[in-house]
């Protein structure tokens, strides 16, 4: 086939996905519901919300778990289901965002979409919760299936689940007959369809960020067709639609302006390596022998997953598909200006910047320069401000420094345990567990050259100088001071970031409290000093909601143990970290983790 016969194909496919977006059956106006009707269509969307965990818990039984599709009507053969069961990797807010909103930008379940009534909308106090009239169309797939649309009640809210404990949200849709919003009388327009109780459920899992989603699909065509063309129908529907490639797609375009996007396209640095086969719309890379899309905007390209997204533009009623993320929220003639405008202020910038640099270079010591370069690797700028944190009362900080200081004697009995798991003396690594494939734990053994009130100083200040243990830290509340019977004691709140080393594993941000207090050893009559850490649960300081912000781990009985020994000035220098990662990798990640941690541990005389 000739480039010119390709290219006049791709044309006309995009011709035709805009006139069908054109043929629809809405009234322009749309007059009032009266209270009544109102009050009314909220009754029937709650107890159809109520339904769908019942129809999907007859579904589920009649297949396995996992994804799978059933349901091909013989009786009618115009009724199909489906119920597909499979892991969504996100938040439930994230997803409960994308139906939310009146008109979403991504074209979901179906090739176009309105909302004609909002009847309850998202409140403070439940900000999940919407039930609205919606008017949706769906472009036929097979050549003797027309398009369909349908008029029906859409019901979300969330809930708990009261086996697990977790949360969960839900949507639901059923059709109704709305006088407002007839079927089409075009003869090239969609056909009236109906949905019977269908939606989605999702539940959060044990694994953060990890939800269970659940898929029930059962509709009417209204029209006898051959089970083959009903199942490749909705097989299609389930690959167009996939959640988890969107919900990627909606980080990289957050907060994501025509101009920042511009940017990205133009102002690229020339020394980064670019990688060729990595898609421009999700960023993933391509493998090499799987086929690759071009972008019809910037010709850029794009993998499968993102050419079959399909973006829709409200305001002008606009699909457009086969495009990448950046491109779909540009205006293509306002691209050329656009461009200009971003150099010339690139230029000043540049100029601006080196300038800057200059001053700093000239005031800034070589010790806080280190302290910066640590900070450059982290991915997100998120960091909790104590100043901005509300008091604790006094029950509050009893429970903590009485929690706090049995892990203190729980470290002791740890690094027993640690140290009876070892074969032999000195430094070591232990612990990589196989059961949960994200709990890792490190104890080492070392010789430490100092004084316990040296080492002590280094932990003892609100904000030391140096990083230590983590890449950023910050003393969140102070639960006991030291004084001048107990000088080396002390017990706090802290938050700290883990840098991730390999590039599986994404940042980890932990809360917990630390205790540290000076001890006699009662075998040699030494003296000694010790540091615990242990997760805990504070409000205050939840974990992050960026998308390219931290997760929250666990540390569970950690801590540092410092012993005088017979040599002035030398110390026995124990270390236990028992950190549990929240997120199943391998196991050579977790021992690279764990030794580069090591490092750094006997990395203390330095």
């Amino acid at each position: 086939m000739s480039t010119r016969g390709f290219l006049r194909r791709g044309s006309i496919k995009r011709t035709e996905l805009l006139s069908t977006s054109s043929q629809s059956s809405v009234p322009s106006d749309l007059p009032p519901l009266s209270t009544h009707d109102k009050e009314s269509l909220i009754h029937q969307a709650r107890d159809a919300y109520v339904d769908l965990f019942h129809a999907v818990q007859v579904s589920r039984s009649k297949g396995s778990n996992g994804t799978h599709l059933e349901g091909v009507s013989e009786e009618t053969g115009s009724t199909v289901w489906m119920c597909t069961t499979t892991a969504l990797y996100g938040t439930i807010e994230e997803v409960g965002g994308l139906y939310l909103c009146n008109d979403s930008h991504f074209s979901l379940d179906f090739t176009e979409s309105k909302r004609l009534y909002e009847l309850e909308s998202p409140s403070h106090s439940h900000p999940l919760r919407c039930t609205a009239v919606r008017w949706s169309k769906w472009t036929g797939i097979a050549s003797v299936v027309k398009d369909r649309d349908f008029v029906f009640l859409e019901c979300m809210d969330s809930f708990q689940d009261q086996t697990t404990g977790f949360r969960g949200w839900a949507r639901m849709t059923k059709s109704i007959e709305l006088l407002s919003c007839p079927p089409s009388q075009n003869p090239n327009g969609p056909r009236r369809g109906e949905l019977l109780v269908s939606g989605k459920i999702l539940r959060e899992t044990g694994e953060p960020g990890v939800l269970e989603l659940i898929t029930l699909t059962h509709v009417d065509i209204k029209r006898a067709v051959p089970a083959w063309v009903r199942k490749t129908v909705i097989k299609s529907k389930l690959n167009a639609l996939n959640l988890n490639h969107v919900l990627k797609l909606r980080r990289v375009m957050k907060d994501k302006t025509p101009a920042s996007a511009q940017q990205t396209l133009l102002f690229r640095d020339p020394r980064q390596e670019v990688d060729r086969r990595a898609c421009h719309g999700c960023h993933d890379h391509i493998p090499r022998w799987t086929r690759t899309q071009s972008c019809r905007e910037c010709n850029k390209t794009i993998c499968q997953e993102c050419a079959v997204v399909t973006y829709y533009n409200a305001s002008t009623r606009e699909l457009k598909n086969r495009i990448c993320a950046e491109c779909s929220v540009l205006d293509a003639r306002q691209r050329i200006l656009q461009a200009a405008r971003e150099l010339k202020q690139r230029q000043e910038e540049e100029e601006a910047t080196q300038i800057s640099k200059r001053m700093e270079l000239s005031s800034v010591s070589s010790v806080s320069s280190v302290s910066s370069v640590s900070s450059v690797g982290s991915t997100s700028s998120y960091t909790p401000t104590s100043s901005n944190l509300p008091p604790l009362n006094e029950r509050q900080i009893e429970e903590f420094v009485h929690e706090a200081h049995n892990a203190y004697s729980e470290l002791f009995r740890a690094v027993q345990v640690a140290a009876t798991k070892s074969s032999s003396g000195g430094t070591h690594l232990e612990g990589v567990s196989e059961e949960t494939g994200s709990t890792v734990w490190l104890c080492t053994t070392t010789t430490l050259y100092g004084k316990l009130e040296e080492v002590a100083e280094l932990y003892l200040s609100s904000d030391c100088h140096f990083i230590l243990d983590f890449s950023q830290s910050k003393r969140l509340y102070e639960l006991e001071w030291p004084s001048e019977t107990h000088p080396l004691r002390c017990t706090a709140l802290r938050w700290s970031r883990w840098t991730a080393i390999a590039s599986v594993v994404t940042d980890r941000d932990f809360v917990y409290f630390e205790c540290m207090d000076s001890f006699e050893d009662q075998s040699t009559g030494h003296r000694g000093w010790a540091r615990v850490t242990k997760s805990v649960e504070l409000d205050t300081c939840p974990p992050s909601e960026e998308a390219n912000g931290p997760r929250r781990g666990e540390l569970l009985v950690s801590g540092k143990i410092l012993r005088e020994t017979d040599h002035p000035g030398v110390l026995e220098f124990t270390t236990l970290t028992h950190v549990d990662i929240k997120r199943v990798v391998p196991a050579w990640v977790r021992k690279t983790v764990l030794k580069a941690r090591k490092l750094n541990a006997l990395n203390m005389n330095h």
